[in-house]
């Protein structure tokens, strides 16, 4: 199964580095964001393409070394489009996001707006691709098992029906 694409356009990417070298202190980096094509989700190609990104990525360490969350600040703006019809919008995604790990998982807590890009499956056996931009509290769990979303709270836009 494809891995489901968090975007506050981190464009996707839930994002484990390894653990730096200097344990207690966290490491910020920026978080490099790239347009992409994104096929299968929508009925039509999807364009993402960055026209801003001043996204940094913090991570937090233990005194051992072990990642043990991730914070996800900055400025993102993206345009969305329908690649066949050329429709298209802007939208200002900067998050900001925390990510966890629990067990086996990790546990992405969006708390303003993000763009999620879920594939055909990702949501379970059967469940169709989404495009999603969402605004307030989303959380998200990726785990050995699958993906289950585990709380959306305030609005949330669907991006295919709004640019067919």
């Amino acid at each position: 199964m494809r891995r489901a694409l968090a975007l506050t356009l981190s464009l996707g990417i839930l994002v484990s580095i390894p653990a730096p070298a200097s344990a207690d202190r966290p490491v910020r980096e920026f978080l490099p964001a790239e347009d992409d094509l994104i096929s299968g989700v929508c009925d039509f190609d999807l364009a993402v393409i960055v026209l801003e990104n001043d996204e940094f990525l913090t991570t937090f360490v233990d005194r051992e070394g072990n990642v043990t969350k991730q914070l996800i600040t900055g400025a993102l703006v993206v345009e969305l489009r329908n690649e066949t019809t050329g429709a298209s919008f802007v939208a200002n995604i900067p998050g900001p996001g925390i990510i966890t790990f629990p067990d086996d998982s990790e546990v992405v807590e969006a708390l303003g707006p993000w763009l999620w890009i879920f594939f055909p499956g990702d949501l379970g056996p059967g469940q169709p691709g989404a495009a999603l931009l969402t605004y307030g509290r989303f959380v998200v769990e990726f785990a050995p098992d699958g993906i289950t979303i585990l709380e959306r709270r305030g609005r949330q836009v669907d991006v295919c029906a709004l640019l067919s």
